[in-house]
């Protein structure tokens, strides 16, 4: 059979599949031999001077190497298999195509090496990009990603990893899984109103009747409070704050987390610029009536904001960071994450168009409502945020909360100007008592009349449960009470009066009354001290040294303003008594104050003097000085008797102290006599109390302790004591026969030196010794002795006597009782203020 060709005959087209052609050289490029290439128009020409064609082809022949400027597109019609056939640069035949390559791949084919500035990835045969690797770097390749950026990255791993060969794990480059809903909307530290209203103005204060401050008067106006009686912002039924220093700003941030301030949220690709968009719409109300103001309330304004961050880094409350990679020196990162904890919104309050928050007229309510928020990454336009993007916030930490703010601070209100008039304070009546033979007041009264104050109720005044005025007495040891409290104070707690002593003019005002603006402040009253109050006197701490310390008291006239602010506008002294008061005596001076009564015997502090213990409250157990003999009868001593002064003479019982009376500490007695080596004396009887057949020790107890100051009786020490102890068995009328055959020297009681032979016997032996100040104050006489047995102690003001019976020390159940003797030699540092004895 024949066989056919197709002819191309000369200016016709033809379309062939392959075409052939004898005497082409094989020649690899670079060489100048000719051979076959297309040229820019399509057409198949032979290059050099053998086609003619100039090498006018898309190639352009270079030194070692074909240049082309325009892109190449090549589809393979017939894929080709690979020629590789074994080792080395050998191109093979397809007949010696191994079975194990892949046939018919491949839609074009390079004899050597190619060199590519980058060429993509490709299209996996199985799994597709993005198949099965999330949490995995190669999650974010795709078809188009170019082959050097997977090399890079596995080089990366591999060069990164540990000695062990352990390969570092990649972070995951996705996107945050915490997306941004848009419901947290939380305040900054002026967010929300943090200072209340001082409480003067908010609780304290009250409005008088006929006021006239403008202040008020406007608030009226507004409903927020009703007039007279009433506290200023009365009708605000939620809490009242002042915007003042640091809160002036009253404003809200938007929060894109919880407050843990670690909550982040995708924000696109590293770089990418993250958006916040916000609207927010602020109203305010001046109507009472009007307690949640919205957009139809007295004035509302609205804010759009828009805040963008680039790239890593925090500005206007953005965070925008990086999500990094284990290693991300090796493997860069590829995503961001971001948060925003302080995006500012609207911060200056508006009450009107053009009246910012500086005046009384911005008291009203205030609202944040409205308040959206949204992001965008990248282009997102605002048109596209406001069309549908942003998300409505929910209230939190009450940052849209509706709150009640005024600019009004207390001295925006003047104060009260108080002025204040002294009254007299006057002796009424007085009672006394006697000790030693001096007066002391144990209850007197004084009437307090005419102090007045005005100005108390202008503008406001002080309408809480504390007083408004008042009278008080201090600067005493003493309590001094008025006839009623309610005499000595004035109150209107609550807006009206409650305790009187306010008066409109000469009418005193009754009680549930509001009082008037130019009402005024009165007190008359009287004042009583005495049994009520307790036993007291002015001397109780004074060591019996004579100088008073409390021998006056205060009558104070106290005021409140209406702000609190509280003083002692009026403050006069007086005396407990007045020299000539009270029929006294002018010359003997003012009198001091003992609260007991003649025949008590209780010691300031109410000690309680006894048989056994002596404080000096009273002389219920002195005796009076007379014969030994009288001293066991009943010849008590006469408290209201004056004392016996000049040498010899006695001491001087003052309220919880024994002294001289002639002395720096004596009282109500001249000092004219007083001389540093007189002797004075007081008797006391004790009763040890001892019921046994025979004691063997008696002690006795003094305070304070007076060791450096006893001596002997035959000391003529100036300032010192001595002390004689007299047992009540051996006094004469109690000793038996008296003829000598009981051991005495006839019937003379015996004085037992208390400072003077203890552990030494007869150290002191004087018989028949008559009357005389130094050593013998009584009207018989007496033997001085100081046989006390062995041993004996003196130490830390506390006397312990060992009992000698041979001498007549003796101590029964039927001769308990002792009697001390005891001296002054001028006056003494210390004055006794106890004496307690014991026997056992």
């Amino acid at each position: 059979m024949a066989n056919w060709k197709k002819v191309l005959v000369s200016g016709s087209a033809i379309e062939v599949r392959n075409i052939t052609a004898s005497g082409i050289p094989s020649k690899p490029i670079g060489t100048s031999v000719d051979f076959l290439a297309i040229d820019s128009e399509g057409r198949l020409v032979k290059t050099g001077s053998a086609g003619g064609g100039g090498g006018g082809g898309i190639f352009v022949n270079q030194t070692n190497f074909y240049d082309t400027s325009n892109s190449i597109k090549i589809t393979g019609s017939i894929l080709q298999a690979a020629p590789k056939g074994g080792q080395g640069n050998d191109f093979i035949s397809t007949s010696s195509y191994q079975s194990s390559y892949v046939a018919n791949n491949y839609a074009f084919l390079v004899s050597q090496s190619a060199y590519f500035d980058n060429h993509n990835v490709g299209h996996p045969n199985s799994l597709a990009w993005g198949s099965n690797l999330g949490g995995s770097i190669f999650n974010s390749y795709n078809s188009t990603t170019d082959v050097s950026e997977i090399l890079r990255t596995l080089v990366g791993l591999i060069s990164a990893s540990g000695a062990s060969g352990t390969p570092v794990s990649v972070a995951s480059p996705l996107p945050e899984s915490v997306t941004f809903t848009g419901t947290d909307v939380l305040p900054d530290t002026n967010g929300t109103p943090t200072t209340t209203l001082d409480v003067s103005l908010n609780s304290n204060a009250r409005i008088p009747q006929n006021y006239s401050e403008a202040t008020v008067q406007y608030l009226e106006h507004k409903g927020f409070n009703d007039g007279a009686g009433d506290k200023v912002f009365q009708n605000v039924a939620s809490t009242v704050y002042t915007s003042i220093s640091t809160n002036r700003d009253f404003g809200i941030v938007l929060r894109s987390d919880p407050g843990d301030g670690g909550t982040y949220f995708d924000a696109g690709s590293t770089g990418t610029e993250f958006t916040v968009f916000a609207v927010v719409t602020q109203s305010f109300s001046d109507n009472n009536l009007v307690t949640t103001p919205d957009e139809t309330s007295t004035f509302t304004t609205s804010s759009f904001y828009k805040y963008t961050q680039t790239g890593a880094g925090t500005s206007n409350g953005i965070t925008v960071q990086q999500i990094s990679t284990d290693s991300p020196t090796v493997i860069p990162p590829q995503f961001q994450k971001a948060l925003f904890t302080g995006v500012p919104l609207q911060t200056d309050l508006e009450t009107k168009a053009t009246t910012t928050f500086t005046n009384i007229s911005s008291s009203g309510y205030y609202a944040y409502h409205g308040v959206k928020a949204g992001i965008a990454t990248g282009s997102t336009s605002i048109s596209d945020v406001i069309g549908g993007s942003l998300t409505t916030s929910v209230n939190t930490n009450s940052a849209l909360s509706t709150y009640f703010l005024t600019p009004l601070e207390d001295s925006d209100i003047s104060d009260n100007s108080v002025t204040t008039t002294e009254g007299t304070v006057t002796h009424a009546t007085a009672t006394s008592r006697s000790l030693s033979g001096a007066p002391y007041l144990n209850n007197s009264t004084y009437t307090v009349v005419g102090y007045t104050a005005s100005g108390l109720f202008d503008p406001l005044f002080y309408g809480n449960i504390a007083t408004i005025a008042s009278m008080s007495i201090s600067s005493t040891d003493l309590q001094i009470k008025p006839t009623s409290d309610n005499d000595v104070r004035a109150r209107a707690n609550g807006g009206t009066i409650d305790y009187g002593n306010i008066f409109d003019g000469n009418t005193e005002r009754t009680n549930d009354t509001v009082p008037g603006k130019d009402d005024t402040v009165r007190f008359n009253t009287t004042y009583t001290f005495g049994r009520s109050t307790g036993r007291d006197s002015y001397e109780s701490n004074e060591d019996g040294d004579g100088t008073p310390s409390d021998t006056s008291f205060t009558v104070d006239l106290s005021t409140r303003t209406w702000k609190g602010i509280t003083s002692n506008t009026e403050t006069q002294n007086v005396n407990y008594h007045t020299a000539g008061a009270f029929g006294q005596p002018s010359a003997s001076g003012s009198l001091s104050y003992f609260i007991s009564n003649d025949g008590e015997d209780t010691a300031p502090g109410n000690q309680a003097s006894s048989t056994s213990t002596e404080y000096f409250g009273g002389e219920g157990y002195r005796l009076p000085i007379q014969a030994t003999g009288d001293l066991t009868g009943s010849n008590a001593w006469d408290s209201g008797s004056r004392l016996t002064l000049g040498d010899g003479g006695d001491l001087q019982v003052k309220p919880g102290y024994l002294v001289n009376p002639e002395s720096s500490k004596g009282y109500w007695y001249p000092v004219t006599g007083y001389s540093t080596s007189h002797y004075k004396w007081y008797i006391r009887e004790f009763d040890t109390g001892f019921g046994g057949s025979n004691a063997t020790t008696l002690t006795i107890d003094f305070d304070p302790n007076n060791d450096d100051d006893f001596v002997n009786i035959l000391n003529t020490t100036d300032h010192k004591i001595a002390i004689g102890v007299l047992f009540e068995y051996q006094i004469e009328t109690n000793s038996g026969t008296g003829d000598g055959s009981d051991g005495f020297s006839g019937a003379r009681t015996r004085i037992f030196d208390l400072y003077d032979g203890y552990g030494v016997v007869n150290n002191l032996n004087e018989a028949n010794v008559a009357t005389n100040n130094q050593k013998n104050p009584f009207s018989d006489n007496v033997d001085l002795r100081a046989q006390w047995g062995d041993p004996s102690s003196e130490s830390a003001g506390t006397v312990t006597m060992t009992l000698n019976n041979n001498v007549g020390q003796k101590i029964t159940g039927t001769y308990s009782k002792i009697y001390l003797a005891i001296r002054y030699t001028g006056s003494p540092t210390n004055s006794l203020e106890k004496i307690s004895v014991s026997a056992s």
